[in-house]
């Protein structure tokens, strides 16, 4: 899928879930396309204070997938999938790091930063440029734009 096609469809798909989940008493947190171009996958993930259940997922993929269908949002057959962040949980923007503040994110970064591509570390704070983080004792700065993926990482 081009990358035009797949942020198109991902909008439109976010267009319809968000008053589904509304309607539910969940928060939409993200969406995701994956799979192949013959066989996609839509993942959508909710989200509530009091936490996610089964009877969650179950509501909004019962009332989702119909509207999904008559909208035509992705031609032909996919499979739809609904579940929580989980426990590692993507880290979309700056909110959520503000949220998370003191927990470990794991991030991957777009270009290398100061040599390296990933980093592990503490939350330590986040503005609308620029993820500080502690990694192995030291501040690290990264630049928001650059960030091409985080999650935060469970500590057992």
């Amino acid at each position: 899928m081009a990358e035009i096609d797949t942020k198109k469809i991902v909008d439109k798909i976010k267009e319809i879930a968000s008053p589904i989940c509304e309607s539910v008493g969940v928060d939409l947190y993200w969406v995701e396309l994956a799979g192949s171009l013959k066989h996609p996958i839509v993942r959508i993930y909710i989200d509530a204070v009091d936490g996610i259940g089964i009877d969650d997922c179950v509501a909004v993929s019962q009332r989702l997938s119909p509207v999904l269908d008559v909208e035509d949002a992705i031609h032909g057959s996919y499979d739809l999938e609904v579940s929580s962040p989980g426990v590692n949980r993507i880290l979309r923007d700056c909110k959520d790091f503000r949220v998370h503040k003191g927990e470990i994110a794991k991030v991957k970064m777009s270009e290398a930063q100061d040599g390296r591509r990933n980093f592990k570390g503490r939350i330590k704070s986040c503005d609308e440029r620029v993820l500080s983080l502690e990694v192995d004792g030291r501040d690290v700065s990264l630049p928001l734009s650059e960030i091409d993926r985080a999650n935060l990482e469970y500590e057992f």
